[in-house]
Parts: C-alpha cells; structure tokens; sequence
C-alpha cells in the first residue's frame, strides 16, 4: 500500500513555508516559498526580453520593528544586467530610518550583474522621521 503525504511547515524566521510532499515517509519533493524574498515586480520596457523589475527582499519583521530592502533591476530574459541598491527602510517604535544593505548577493542564478550603490551618507541607521516631539 502505497502512503502519501504533503507536509507544509511554518518557517518565521523566512516569513514563509516549507512544502514536502512524502511517499511511504520518504520525501519525494521538497521546496519553499517565502514572502522575505518575493519575485520582484517587472513592467515591459517595449523591447522584447527586456524589463524594469522593483525588488523588494530581506524583510524582517521583528517584534516591533519592520525592515525591508528594495533593488531597480533592468532585466533581460529574467536575468538582471544591472541593479540599483537603495538603503534599506526601517519602521520602529522610534520613527523611520535608513540602514545599509546587505552585501550583494545573487538572487537568481546565472552571470553576475553589474551591482550600483547608491551613494549613501548612511554608516549604520539613520533616523528620517521620529515619533519624538
């Protein structure tokens, strides 16, 4: 008799699940889905294969704080050419601010895009807007 299985698990560290589909208790297909990382949004640029993509990524929600990392990618054929990293935006109980982003990283496979940083004045955090009076 055969004994199937789907499994999907909580992941919060990841804002997302994890999905294992099992056979007789052995795991036949296994994959993620996590809002911490999610696709970006593209828009057509009216060359063929060629988009303009926001993509939001790393974002931590923290007992009382959120943050939250964006890139303006041009694309083609799914691939990015070129990224623009801006600060990443945080929102906590003490207003909003600025951090630095992290290190680039690949977020598909594939050549290598040319990476542009934005120049910042930001060393850590910096608050724009405080709830302070």
């Amino acid at each position: 008799t055969t004994h199937p299985c789907i499994q999907l698990t909580y992941v919060p560290e990841d804002l997302g699940v994890r999905l294992d589909i099992l056979l007789n208790d052995r795991s036949v297909y296994q994959t993620s889905l996590s809002a911490r990382n999610p696709p970006p949004f593209c828009v057509g640029t009216g060359i063929p294969l060629l988009n303009v993509c926001v993509r939001v990524y790393d974002i931590r929600v923290q007992r009382q704080s959120v943050r939250a990392c964006a890139n303006l990618e041009l694309q083609f054929a799914g691939r990015p050419l070129i990224v623009v990293s801006f600060d990443c935006i945080r929102i906590d109980s003490s207003g909003i601010g600025l951090e630095r982003p992290p290190p680039p990283a690949s977020l598909v496979k594939g050549p290598d895009p040319i990476y542009i940083l934005l120049k910042s004045n930001v060393k850590t955090s910096h608050h724009l807007v405080t709830n302070k009076l």
